[in-house]
């Protein structure tokens, strides 16, 4: 018997590296995206194409389209539907036919290879190898937390596997730094002086925590723990980064609307 999957936002950074992971794992995807397939770098299930043919994308915006979209998600009959869009959330689950869905709200920051490059870390490791200055500022002491994609993707398979229907489960981890000592881990993991890349500005505020809220749920109730060390998934980043960096020097570090 066939495992189907439907992933609403397929095309988003969680929503690909989930159609990755699910495909990885033998499940036959439907993936809805309002966008276009996004370039190479950044779609993780184009990495790797042998599972390619258990893939069925459509291309429609479910906030402007819900009868069209519960249509076909009714008609494909997945098992599980997980919702990976990042532009709000799409009222549509009561009218789904007994499938349970999962919203993906991570309660912390996700960062990996295949992240739009004005985001934090990759924007970092792009900026030292393109040799362009970062800019540290007020509130850059601030505590943070930063969980890898790859263990947000089995926390979602693992709530998928054991949750409880219309329970919240955030996912994060126990780990968390300030931007000036990422910012100096990432250039360590490089090889290159902080002293180098950075320019000042401002004194930072006090310190405050992200991150954490009722992570015990996640991680006794499912027994989940994430288990990519920050320095390792960094050098994911870094890896990926080298390998993609003739095309995403081409990308512009900074958010533009």
């Amino acid at each position: 018997m066939k495992r189907k999957i439907a992933i609403i936002g397929s095309h988003s950074f969680e929503g690909s590296h989930v159609v990755h992971h699910a495909l990885s794992k033998g499940f036959h995807v439907l993936g809805l995206n309002r966008s276009t397939k996004k370039s190479n770098p950044f779609n993780p299930y184009n990495w790797k194409i042998g599972y390619k043919h258990n893939l069925i994308l459509e291309q429609l915006d479910a906030n402007d389209h819900p009868t069209k979209t519960i249509n076909i998600i009714n008609e494909y009959q997945p098992h599980r539907i997980i919702h990976c869009a990042d532009d709000g959330r799409i009222e549509i689950h009561d009218e789904l036919e007994n499938q349970p869905s999962i919203i993906v709200t991570p309660a912390t920051h996700v960062y990996g290879p295949g992240q739009q490059v004005h985001k934090l870390i990759p924007k970092i490791v792009l900026s030292i190898l393109l040799e362009k200055k970062i800019p540290l500022h007020n509130g850059d002491d601030a505590m943070q937390s930063f969980m890898h994609i790859n263990d947000l993707t089995t926390g979602i398979f693992q709530v998928a596997s054991q949750g409880a229907p219309g329970k919240i489960y955030p996912l994060t981890t126990n780990r968390v730094i300030s931007i000036c000592e990422l910012v100096a881990l990432i250039c360590n993991r490089m090889n290159v002086r902080l002293e180098d890349i950075v320019t000042l500005s401002g004194n930072p505020p006090g310190k405050t925590v992200d991150g954490g809220l009722e992570k015990v749920t996640a991680h006794h109730e499912l027994d989940w723990q994430p288990t990519i060390e920050l320095e390792e998934g960094i050098d994911s980043v870094i890896a990926w980064a080298n390998e993609w960096l003739p095309a995403l020097k081409n990308y512009s570090l900074d958010l533009k609307n």
